[in-house]
């Protein structure tokens, strides 16, 4: 309790820090977990300087950022011509939106694929057949190509582009190498991909 009483200390003092040792421990053997010099350059402790906040505190885009406030500073961040504002933004939804298609996979596999009834239409297996290629998983990537014949011509269509992007040897996630995941440009030779 200490430990943590002395790095808050540590953390939100500002300028100048000082730790009051109580009960035989010095604040020095309190803070001992990480080294100074590590702790220092943590970016809570950089941040209780007022000079590394100013940059910012009262920009609009900042604020709004760590105000939890997420697409509105996007314009304010644009009209600053803060590119490392724009790419940290950018780079925050990336993260995001692969996180929901990993999420939206994971459940897709579960309910038609895991679970998959009798009755479920063809067209889930495009589904699971996509999600399989999201969750780089060979089994249902599998699935890929039970679609084809769907009555739905753009569920065929889809089924047909993802099997052709799967059978090129294609992989996903994004930090495959490059132009193997959904939405990239194709390999050379690879088909495009849907």
């Amino acid at each position: 309790m200490l430990t943590l009483f002395a790095l808050g200390l540590f953390a939100c003092g500002g300028e100048t820090i000082e730790a009051t040792a109580t009960a035989g421990n010095t604040a020095k053997g309190a803070l001992g977990v990480l080294a100074p010099d590590v702790l220092g350059a943590t970016w809570q402790v950089r941040m209780a300087v007022a000079a590394n906040r100013a940059p910012f505190e009262g920009r609009e885009g900042w604020t709004g950022w760590f105000g939890g406030r997420r697409l509105a500073p996007l314009d304010a961040f644009r009209a600053d011509k803060d590119a490392l504002a724009q790419a940290r933004a950018h780079t925050e939804f990336a993260a995001a939106y692969r996180q929901g298609a990993v999420l939206a996979s994971h459940a897709t596999v579960q309910v038609y694929g895991v679970d998959a009834q009798a009755t479920d239409p063809a067209e889930t297996s495009y589904l699971v057949g996509v999600s399989g290629a999201f969750l780089n998983e060979a089994v249902w990537r599998a699935k890929l190509g039970g679609a084809a014949s769907s009555k739905v011509s753009a569920v065929a269509d889809q089924d047909k582009a993802w099997t052709a992007w799967a059978a090129s040897g294609a992989v996903w996630p994004a930090d495959a190498p490059a132009g193997s995941g959904p939405g990239a440009p194709a390999a050379e030779g690879a088909a495009a991909v849907p």
